[in-house]
């Protein structure tokens, strides 16, 4: 929608599988928007995608295991908004 804004500046947002499709989008409208994003996603590096994830925070996680989601939720200091 044209002239339609977000102000989303100083806010920390995760979006979980953040690295592609609509994943990639919602995260980078965020970061348009001024947050801080976090993406999370399966490859052991940022590097090891074909996008550009340099924009975002990345963090390995298998949201199948405990230990994987215990060592993203540890690492994170500030969260406004989660997009799962």
């Amino acid at each position: 929608m044209e002239g339609l804004s977000f102000d989303f500046e100083d806010r920390a947002v995760l979006v979980t599988g953040g690295t592609s499709g609509i994943g990639f989008g919602v995260a980078s409208a965020f970061a348009e928007a001024g947050a801080e994003v976090i993406v999370t996603g399966r490859r052991p590096a940022a590097s090891d995608y074909d996008r550009d994830l340099s924009g975002f925070a990345y963090h390995q996680v298998e949201m199948t295991d405990a230990t994987s989601l215990d060592a993203l939720a540890g690492g994170i200091d500030r969260l406004d908004v989660l997009v799962n």
